[in-house]
């Protein structure tokens, strides 16, 4: 054997040597890989399952804890829940809260849940469990049905200045403060977001930021029709009084009523101004037009004695300052401007809403006695005060600015109001936004008052509406 032949064999077993070396360290570097990646792989896995058990047992304490606060015995109902959620061990109920803000207090309901969780994967790195914690905190306010809201905060919203008679027979609440001034007397429970002045006699009250909400109902504006097309204006015509039946030309702009007794003078519309005198004796029919009924008389001023039968539909202003006895035909009935009856006459009408923009007082001493409501008004709301111009108005109505209130003030005859007065909290209008009260011999409401201010006063008040208890439902509301 030659040396270059020896030399070549070392060389051929040498590479040998290391090559199978180098194939042994790339096995391990791949165990290593494969162990390292099952590693991660596990991690990832675990991880994942770890994090969607969290969150579900975040919504089981969340659900626990508002079903706790809606009872009237709330640990032993979040208990149960957490039971229901098959949740075997781990959960705490606890009234007060352990820890955290409202600690000590027993109106809040918390509930942990604290529980290891087996892993899958990450066994093979000798990781057996995960440890899970959890907690929700909630309390709840009570839910009541108000027949008095007074819907603004930051302000004397119900204000109450009535005598021994002052009655409500429902539960009361103001966004704001509550001031009584003498005695009101509250068949259900009294509710100040703010705070109380005076105390109303109640069977029970709460104030500030815990107490019940006192919030706008949000009752909808109705589809208002479209009015009729106004004339041209023209000059007055004193309308010639024919017996029995006067029809008033439709063409006539502007008419003045002065007929006898023995006349009923019908007047259709659309007229710009219809002007009954104080020397008229005969009855005065306003015809309504259209379905819904959409009859249009921008301006109305009635006095005399005889009788007047408003139609529903459209007008700017209407004023009744002497003694007429005025009844409003069923259907919807949209005053702009201003209402304004302070005689001595009656105002009637049943089956009837009234959306009225800017004001609406009906302040005289005769008696009233209206009651709901026209088809195309929801929530038995019998007056509807937007504190606006309404829209859809005929052009150039509204001018003048008149005050945003609804005065329902009265003296000497009885007075009735069968439906919901509302006015919501975005209609701006002068403080009160609705009075109630007077001193007539007695003055109801069949009905909820909701208004961003009210103002009741005088003696012999009474409003009624159903829902004078507890719900036995609460509003849930979870703050940790």
């Amino acid at each position: 054997m030659s040396a270059s032949q020896t030399g070549l064999d070392f060389v051929r077993t040498g590479s040998k040597f290391s090559n199978t070396r180098e194939r042994g360290q790339l096995m391990i570097m791949f165990a290593f890989g494969v162990v390292a990646m099952i590693g991660c792989v596990a991690m990832v896995v675990d991880l994942g399952m770890f994090m969607t058990t969290r969150r579900n047992y975040q919504k089981i304490a969340d659900t626990c804890a508002s079903v706790g606060a809606q009872s009237a015995t709330p640990a032993g109902r979040a208990a149960s829940c957490i039971t229901t959620n098959n949740i075997p061990d781990g959960a705490t109920v606890n009234v007060p809260p352990s820890k955290g803000v409202y600690q000590g207090n027993n109106e809040y309901v918390e509930v942990l849940i604290d529980r290891n969780v087996p892993t899958v994967f990450m066994r093979v790195l000798g990781i057996q469990n995960i440890p899970i914690g959890v907690r929700a905190v909630a309390w709840s306010k009570r839910n009541l049905d108000f027949g008095v809201m007074g819907l603004q905060p930051g302000v004397d919203a119900v204000r109450s200045a009535g005598g021994s008679n002052s009655q409500i027979n429902g539960n009361a609440c103001s966004a704001g403060d509550f001031k009584v001034s003498g005695t009101l007397n509250v068949n259900g429970y009294t509710v100040a977001n703010g705070s109380f002045s005076g105390t109303p006699n109640s069977l029970g009250s709460e104030s500030g930021a815990r107490s019940a909400p006192c919030e706008d109902p949000g009752y909808p504006l109705p589809t208002l029709p479209t009015p009729q097309s106004l004339p041209s204006p023209g000059s007055v015509v004193d309308v010639t009084c024919v017996s029995p039946i006067t029809n008033v030309p439709a063409s006539t702009a502007r008419i003045r009523i002065s007929c006898p007794a023995n006349v009923t003078v019908r007047v259709s519309g659309p007229r710009l101004s219809v002007d009954i005198k104080g020397s008229n004796n005969a009855r005065v029919d306003f015809l309504p037009a259209g379905s819904p009924s959409n009859a249009t008389f921008q301006d109305v001023s009635i006095q005399g004695s005889g009788p007047v039968l408003l139609a529903p539909g459209w007008y700017d202003t209407i004023s009744s300052t002497s003694g007429p006895d005025i009844t409003l035909q069923s259907g919807l009935y949209m005053i702009n401007s201003s209402y304004d009856q302070s005689g001595s006459g009656a105002l009637t009408g049943s089956n009837v809403s009234v959306v009225a923009g800017h004001q609406f007082e009906a302040t005289g001493s005769g008696p009233v006695n209206l009651s709901c409501c026209a088809t195309e008004m929801q929530h038995n709301v019998l007056l509807y005060h937007t504190g606006a111009n309404l829209p859809g108005m005929p052009s150039g109505w509204g001018s003048g600015n008149p005050p945003n209130a609804m005065d329902l003030m009265g003296n000497s005859s009885a007075r009735s109001f069968t439906g919901n007065i509302y006015s919501p909290l975005s209609a701006p209008c002068d403080s009160p936004c609705i009075q109630i009260g007077g001193n007539a011999t007695s003055f109801t409401i069949s009905g909820q008052v909701a208004a961003p201010t009210i103002e009741i006063n005088g003696t012999g008040n009474t409003v009624t509406f159903s829902g004078n208890g507890d719900s036995l439902f609460r509003r849930p509301s979870l703050v940790e």
